[in-house]
């Protein structure tokens, strides 16, 4: 079979014994090795009505493809290779940039000692809770002193100086 695999598919039709009829309707059809591997069984029969020549052409056929399948495939392969490499050389880090600052909700909150428990300081008496820009990096204390800022200007609130 190997030596078959240099022929064409006219050359091989030949060499099964098929006849010019048949082997002209596959020329008027323009039926290639292609359409043999994809043409219905029903179809098949009626071209070529013995069922050893027609397994043989489905083979002829399948071999005739197959190192063209595998050379596409490679090909396919070796493009994704080269995308790859190619992503990887432009963008050594795919991490998102991270923002130099962050939002961070303070609110004031009082203890009573009725109560023995802290309760919220709300917006009308000096209260509520404030959005603030911090660096990423900013500790605790910083935003703690921030927050005195803000509920405490100059020291002193509605309820009275600061006690920290």
């Amino acid at each position: 079979m190997d030596e078959l695999q240099n022929l064409d598919l006219e050359q091989f039709l030949r060499t099964r014994g098929v006849s010019e009829e048949i082997i002209s309707k596959f020329k008027s059809e323009n039926i290639d090795i292609v359409a043999v591997q994809v043409m219905h069984e029903d179809e098949f029969k009626e071209l070529i009505p013995k069922s050893g020549d027609r397994a043989a052409l489905k083979e002829f056929s399948r071999r005739k493809l197959a190192p063209r399948k595998q050379s596409l495939i490679e090909k396919l392969k070796d493009k994704i290779a080269k995308a790859n490499n190619t992503n990887l050389a432009q963008t050594p880090t795919l991490k998102h940039k991270r923002k130099a600052t962050r939002v961070v909700q303070v609110g004031w909150m009082n203890f009573n000692e009725q109560n023995k428990k802290f309760q919220q300081v709300r917006l009308n008496k000096g209260g509520g809770t404030r959005s603030i820009s911090v660096d990423r990096d900013c500790q605790v204390k910083m935003i703690l002193e921030k927050a005195i800022e803000i509920f405490f200007p100059n020291g002193i609130s509605p309820s009275g100086p600061t006690t920290i």
